[in-house]
């Protein structure tokens, strides 16, 4: 068959054409061959830290639109990590459910306020870590701290 600018005609062609490299017939009396259904997609394993991380953040106001707290460490994860810096901060400390963590972290009193004993353990935590022992918690201490 071939196409005519939207219309359809039969092409012949005589069983000694050169282009025809063969024939063949479909065995339809044959028995069906068994076939394994597919196994669905393995869903990624739960990171348990990520997971309390991406809560914590949500928590604190940061938002997961397109995968939510769902334990994976990905793009967005990424994304809110670089936003969801903590430090020590006087006054308007927006953090408290991420600072817990960090507290946990380096065991120090865990009361999701970034002060002067926090910083100390997050500068220690950063050295014996091979991070810059800034104090600051931002991407890479994060990684650190949830293992990813």
């Amino acid at each position: 068959v071939v196409a005519n600018g939207g219309a359809v005609a039969k092409k012949k062609y005589a069983l000694n054409y050169a282009r025809i490299a063969g024939y063949g017939r479909p065995k339809y009396d044959a028995e069906p061959v068994a076939t394994t259904p597919a196994k669905p997609a393995a869903k990624p394993k739960v990171n348990a830290a990520v997971q309390a991380w991406q809560k914590a953040a949500i928590a604190d106001g940061y938002k997961f639109p397109k995968y939510g707290a769902d334990g994976d460490w990905g793009q967005e994860c990424i994304s809110v990590a670089q936003k969801a810096i903590c430090k020590k901060q006087i006054i308007g400390y927006k953090n408290k459910n991420l600072t817990k963590i960090v507290q946990k972290a380096v065991g120090v009193k865990v009361d999701g306020l970034f002060g002067n004993s926090t910083k100390k353990a997050v500068i220690a935590y950063q050295k014996k870590k091979g991070l810059t022992a800034d104090g600051v918690v931002g991407l890479n201490t994060w990684k650190k701290i949830l293992g990813v």
